[in-house]
This record gives C-alpha cells, sequence and structure tokens, in this order.
C-alpha cells in the first residue's frame, strides 16, 4: 500500500512537472518568435486560437461582458448609499489583467474620470468623508483621488463633459431655454420616440424613458442651425446590467498554476534556466501558442481602439454617437458610457462639418448592450456663469480587510496603486473646503479619479473568499439583479 500511495504521489508529480515545463516552454517560445516577427503575429495567434478552440476550454474575451467599475457611497447620516460607479477613463480603463492596465496607464493613455456627485450627503463626525465599495466580481488599482469643489450661483447647474475632462457651469433656465426643437426623434423601427426631448427631464426623474437593447438606436433630426454657431448634444442615461467577471481562461489557470509551483520552491533554477533548449520539440514552433503570457508576454482580451465601441477585441459597452455626413453616411464623433447606478447628464459639442449647409444635422444614438436613455437634446448659445473650484486632496483613507492606512497609495504617486477585490471597502476622507459661501452660491463636488481595472484574477478570487456576505444590503441587491440578467461566459 505504501508503495502504491509512493508510486501514485510520484507520478502525480512528475506530470504536474510537466505540465509546468511544457507551460513555460510555450512562454519562452512565444516571447523570442514575438520579438522577431512583432505584436500583430502575437495578436493574431492569439485570435486564431480562441477561434479553433483547440483544448475545448470556452474562450472568456470573445463576447465577454465588460466596463464594470468600484462604486463610490456618500454618508447619509447613518449609513453609506452607494452613489454611482467611478474609475471611468478616455479611450477606456479596463483591461485583461494588472500588467497590461499598469503599462497603459503608466504611458499617460488614460484619462481620469470626472463623477458629479448628486445625492445629498452628511458630513462624517465633521469629516467630508465617502467610501469605495468593490462590489462585483472584478479587481481595481487606484492611483489617485481628488474631489473637485465647484461654488458656482444657486440658480446654476454643474454638466460634465462626456470625455470627463471639463464640466460646464449654466444657468438652469437659460440651458433649458437654448435647446432646439428636433424635427423627428424615431427609434430603428421608425417609431417617434420625441418625448425624449422634453427638457423637463434633465432635472427630475422622468416619466417615460426610453430602454435600449443591444443593436437599437434613434435617429434624430434637426433644421434650421448656423454652421457658426456652437451646438451641444446633451444625454442623460444609465443602467449596466454587467460586469467583467472572473478571468477564468485557460490561460489565467495556466499562470495561477505555474506562479503558485515556482513560489513554493517545486520548480528549480536550473530547469527555468534549461527551457530553451526544448524548443525545437514544439509542434511546429507554435502548438503552445496559448500558453503565452505567463511573464506578461502579450496581452490577451485587450479591447483595443477607443472606447466608442470600436477596434479589436470586446467593444465596450456605451451609447456611440453618430452623425450623417454628406456623402449619406454615419461617422462616429463621441462615446457615451452610461454609469450603472444613477442618471447622469453629459454635454459634447457638435463638430462644425456635422451641419449641413442648409443647417440640417442628424444624429444617430446607437446602443452596444442594454441601456436606459432619459433625455436627448441640442443645445446652442450656451453661456457659462462664473465659478471658483477648490481642488480637495485625500486626507485620510483606511481599509478595511488589510485595517491599515493607504492614503500615500491615492495621491497620484508613480507605480502606487489601492488595490481593491471583491467585499472591500475603503473609507477616505478629503481635505475640508477652506473658501466662504455667500447666500446665493451653492457647492457641487465633482470626484475625480485615474486609474484602471480589470477581471477578477484567481489569486484575488481566492484572497476574497465569500465576499457576497460582506457586502451591504442595496449591494448585494444589485448583485442578484446582475447575476438574474447577464450572460457570463
Amino acid at each position: 500500500m505504501r508503495k502504491n500511495a509512493f508510486f501514485s504521489s510520484f507520478t502525480k508529480s512528475i506530470r504536474l512537472a510537466l505540465l509546468v515545463l511544457i507551460l513555460l516552454l510555450g512562454w519562452a517560445l512565444f516571447s523570442v518568435t514575438r520579438l522577431i516577427k512583432g505584436e500583430v503575429w502575437s495578436r493574431n495567434k492569439l485570435v486564431e486560437f480562441e477561434k479553433n478552440n483547440l483544448f475545448g476550454a470556452t474562450p472568456v474575451y470573445a463576447d465577454a461582458p465588460v466596463s464594470s467599475t468600484p462604486f463610490l457611497a456618500v454618508w447619509t447620516g447613518k449609513e453609506y448609499k452607494i452613489e454611482n460607479d467611478f474609475l471611468f477613463g478616455k479611450p477606456h480603463s479596463y483591461f485583461s489583467d494588472f500588467t497590461e492596465g499598469k503599462r497603459n496607464y503608466e504611458s499617460g493613455w488614460i484619462s481620469p474620470d470626472l463623477l458629479k456627485v448628486q445625492s445629498i450627503f452628511q458630513k462624517k463626525e465633521g469629516k467630508l468623508a465617502f467610501q469605495i465599495q468593490e462590489i462585483e466580481p472584478e479587481e481595481s488599482f487606484v492611483n489617485g483621488m481628488t474631489l473637485l469643489n465647484v461654488i458656482h450661483p444657486v440658480d446654476s447647474e454643474v454638466v460634465v463633459d462626456s470625455d470627463y475632462g471639463k464640466f460646464y457651469v449654466l444657468n438652469k433656465k437659460r440651458f433649458l431655454r437654448s435647446f432646439v426643437a428636433p424635427v423627428s426623434i424615431k427609434n430603428k423601427n421608425s417609431e417617434d420616440v420625441s418625448y425624449l426631448a422634453n427638457n423637463d427631464n434633465l432635472y427630475r426623474v422622468p416619466t417615460r424613458e426610453l430602454p435600449l437593447e443591444e443593436n437599437d438606436y434613434i435617429d434624430i433630426a434637426f433644421s434650421g442651425l448656423t454652421s457658426d454657431e456652437k451646438y451641444f448634444l446633451t444625454t442623460k442615461s444609465y443602467y449596466r446590467d454587467w460586469v467583467m467577471g472572473e478571468n477564468s481562461s485557460l490561460l489565467m489557470r495556466a499562470q495561477f498554476l505555474t506562479k503558485s509551483l515556482v513560489e513554493s520552491g517545486i520548480l528549480s533554477k536550473a530547469v527555468l534556466a534549461s527551457l530553451l533548449a526544448f524548443v525545437p520539440w514544439l509542434h511546429q514552433n507554435e502548438l503552445l501558442i496559448p500558453f503565452i503570457m505567463l511573464g506578461g508576454g502579450c496581452s490577451t482580451g485587450s479591447t483595443g481602439g477607443s472606447a466608442g465601441c470600436s477596434g479589436s477585441g470586446s467593444p465596450p459597452k456605451c451609447l456611440p454617437i453618430y452623425f450623417k455626413d454628406s456623402y449619406g453616411g454615419y461617422r462616429q464623433f463621441v462615446t457615451i458610457e452610461p454609469r450603472a447606478w444613477r442618471s447622469s447628464s453629459e454635454m459634447t459639442e457638435i463638430p462644425r462639418e456635422a451641419i449641413s449647409g442648409s443647417g440640417d444635422l442628424h444624429l444617430r444614438v446607437s446602443a452596444t448592450k442594454r441601456h436606459r436613455l432619459d433625455f436627448v437634446g441640442l443645445a446652442g448659445k450656451l453661456k457659462e456663469m462664473p465659478y471658483r473650484t477648490e481642488t480637495l486632496g485625500i486626507k485620510r483613507a483606511w481599509h478595511h480587510r488589510l485595517q491599515g492606512d493607504v492614503t500615500a497609495l491615492l495621491r497620484y504617486r508613480p507605480g502606487r496603486y489601492l488595490h481593491t477585490i471583491p467585499g472591500d471597502t475603503v473609507d477616505v476622507e478629503f481635505e475640508q473646503s477652506k473658501g466662504d459661501m455667500s447666500p446665493d452660491m451653492k457647492e457641487t463636488h465633482l470626484l475625480r479619479s485615474a486609474g484602471f481595472y480589470t477581471y477578477l484574477s484567481p489569486e484575488s478570487k481566492k484572497i476574497a473568499g465569500d465576499w457576497k456576505k460582506k457586502l451591504s444590503g442595496e449591494a448585494k441587491e444589485r448583485l442578484s439583479f446582475i447575476e438574474e440578467r447577464s450572460v457570463t461566459v
């Protein structure tokens, strides 16, 4: 019996060592070949592997849900309540793994997010306090957060630009009067949906909203415009019923296994040093392409291109906006990314070339996934109102799972990130406003954040454990809603 047990254990160890050796051989070969043949070749080989499904595994990236972010909660005086999701970025801020996200973020490729806080919140023990909540299967890497305190007239409204780079302070009444009445608004079935242009929907919960399913769209026509005037498309939207989910691909599982074995000391340095001696053994030098990235050699699942629902890989879930050009075709000029929890309004300037010589403008709002559209309108002759801003930095951040202060990780320092995994909560406190405010002024807070987020890795899933038990009541409802409606792989 002892001999049989020993033999069985020895056989399993040999098989495991051979598997890891093959994985590492594949990585080594691919890394060398990639240097010779280039990045385009490596990406094409990955796509070819996923299409062929050589090992019977389900590819996780082809139609995987994307564009999920951490959530910001505000203090109501009794508890933290979810405000909305944050850490959006342009062209996008979601990546397959940390290595890919870090490389793109630190190259300056990702612009920061700008979230308008709409809920009325209270100070907690005299402090300006919020909470970061990771309530979905994903993980986030936040490099920095600041709170912009905009002090503006009480009869004005702050509207954020769709690229999160700036905001506008506009008189409410004049803003509403500036909207140009559309000639028509119709859905893809040519049904009238002109109720979307009801201006009152900007400042209240709409009595009627338009649900958009995947590949739905609406066409909006305007006339009587002048080419020398600036016009701004304003939308109000929300709804997201998907998450990035776990990275359960064969590749990621192989990485996790190999890393665990290496860290445990099972593989010796001698084995690692001799890997390239076996390269000729590989079938046609390309059989083990699926085992790339064991050392970060190539990224999988990257949604190349912009957040405008174009480029290689899985498209983001968004509302791409198009205008009809002089040739009768549609050209995309901006992307609206609906947030998950609460409707938000965005503005974007219409390109001058979108308006014809006769003053006509034809726009199309398309949907790449299920969304809700509350309002769409065209504003002109905007005049901004005076305001002043204060930038309030992070004063304190406390990570509950780690039971430690993580303030330094949220101060935009190179290479440093606040890492959150499912079930995590981080209390954040911002500096207090130092300016006085007259009775005819009010405050609006905008959260500026920078970083990226990724699929949930096997390591983080293991650390998170039974993370669903840690969620608040409203977060559990959100997750239940996602699990019932989303299509996961």
